[in-house]
């Protein structure tokens, strides 16, 4: 089953790209961009760890969203929705999911010395197992699912390059304020936009125990407006600190 992964097409519906790619990706790259201009004058050791680390970043992502995908693949069948793992098999599914850890974990193989480092990568994947899997399946734990999963796929990346790049600073901890908030709102809105599937998959989310309607007015009158606040304060202590802002 394995060799079909070689195709494209499938590659990219396993790794659930459209779901991350053009949302989580790009401030990854505004962030090493930043990494690298504290460091400035840089060294080409500087790029490297830049590239290990958006490459890190990017098999984690497809890892988070695979694990989940395996976890979920009963209740997505019951819902009627669709789930790449279904064509994989049991086996062929944690095989995938080992070669996207093991990807992962090279990438920043040469760095994980640095016992700082490699608990910021240790606590990120075991929060994103932690999210999908049980028996903690924080998925399904209200408020505590929503906050796992803003910072396995936000803050705890970002302080993984924070760790590599030895910048831990009050711009550092604004930003990681500031992803946090942009994955509670996406999360939240992914929630809302899949709440018939959980419905008839007997999914518990946070949307799922709180309603739509309560959802979207926490999203919209609350964490947006945090967002927009820290994003702010990010520029005016960022702004001071790095001039080519």
């Amino acid at each position: 089953m394995l060799p079909g992964l070689l195709r494209t097409g499938f590659v990219l519906e396993l790794i659930r790209w459209k779901d991350w790619g053009h949302s989580k990706m790009p401030p990854f790259f505004a962030a090493g961009y930043l990494f690298l201009l504290a460091n400035e004058p840089h060294a080409a050791q500087d790029l490297v760890r830049f590239a290990a680390w958006i490459l890190f970043c990017a098999a984690l992502l497809a890892f988070g969203y695979g694990v989940n995908d395996f976890s979920d693949r009963d209740t997505d069948r019951r819902a009627g929705k669709g789930n790449a793992m279904h064509r994989l098999g049991p086996a062929g599914a944690v095989a995938w999911l080992l070669v996207l850890l093991g990807i992962g974990l090279a990438a920043l193989g040469p760095y994980l010395a640095d016992r700082r480092l490699a608990l910021m990568v240790a606590s990120t994947y075991a929060l994103a197992l932690a999210y999908s899997l049980p028996p903690l399946r924080l998925k399904e734990r209200g408020l505590a699912g929503l906050l796992a999963c803003a910072l396995a796929q936000r803050s705890l990346p970002l302080l993984v390059g924070a760790a590599l790049f030895r910048r831990f600073d009050l711009n550092l901890w604004l930003f990681c304020a500031l992803f946090a908030l942009v994955g509670l709102r996406w999360i939240l809105l992914h929630q809302v936009l899949d709440a018939q599937f959980d419905e008839q998959a007997r999914v518990h989310t946070f949307v799922f125990t709180a309603g739509t309607k309560f959802s979207l007015f926490l999203m919209k009158m609350v964490v947006f407006p945090l967002e927009l606040a820290t994003l702010s304060a990010w520029l005016i202590s960022a702004s001071r600190d790095l001039p080519a802002l």
